[in-house]
């Protein structure tokens, strides 16, 4: 349940939304999960940084290719630009909102931040991928928890910590890697979603 966008907000409320469910453990304003609902990483943080504010960071609808990867994977477009990257599979919004915080450019010639350019698991073994355009730096390994790919009878949670995190200069990708299937299916759409 998002936070209210006005009036009344309580630090209970905080810590539900941010933790997903009703606790009695404590919590403070600069604890991982609250910042990360924020998108506030460091430095000051109050109240209304959080008006208006889900646990839920981006979702998406991901409809997986019929053979090869469960998931989607790009074809980086020659012009450069984030609004002309190809699929195989197809995904509902390409622009992975807890990349965006860090501002890391698509391109050369695009400054359009968080444009997902492979998320899917490999057909011959087991490891998941989230690949992150960033041309000229790394994505800041922060800003999530998890991400989480569900249907009818399935659903399945990675863990940001769990995952090994790289950055390629030659690939000028940002890349989360899992040794565990997100995509258990083919050619099947999956809502997937992101959370602090």
């Amino acid at each position: 349940m998002t936070l209210p966008s006005s009036g009344a907000i309580s630090l209970g409320q905080i810590h539900s939304e941010a933790l997903g469910y009703t606790s009695v453990g404590t919590v403070s304003l600069n604890d991982a999960d609250v910042r990360n609902m924020a998108f506030i990483q460091s430095g000051t943080i109050s109240f209304s940084n959080l008006r208006g504010k889900s646990r839920e960071l981006w979702t998406a609808t991901v409809t997986t290719a019929a053979s090869s990867y469960r998931g989607v994977v790009s074809t980086m477009p020659s012009n450069g630009s984030a609004s002309s990257v190809s699929y195989t599979g197809s995904i509902s919004d390409n622009t992975f909102d807890p990349a965006v915080q860090f501002n890391v450019a698509f391109s050369s010639t695009d400054s359009t931040a968080g444009v997902i350019e492979d998320l899917f698991t490999h057909s011959g073994y087991s490891p998941s991928w989230l690949r992150i355009y960033s041309y000229g730096s790394a994505i800041s390994n922060a800003g999530w928890s998890s991400i989480n790919a569900s249907q009818t009878n399935y659903s399945k949670t990675l863990t940001r910590t769990n995952a090994s995190y790289s950055y390629s200069s030659g690939g000028g990708y940002t890349q989360w890697q899992w040794s565990n299937n997100l995509f258990f299916y083919y050619n099947s759409t999956y809502t997937v979603t992101a959370y602090a």
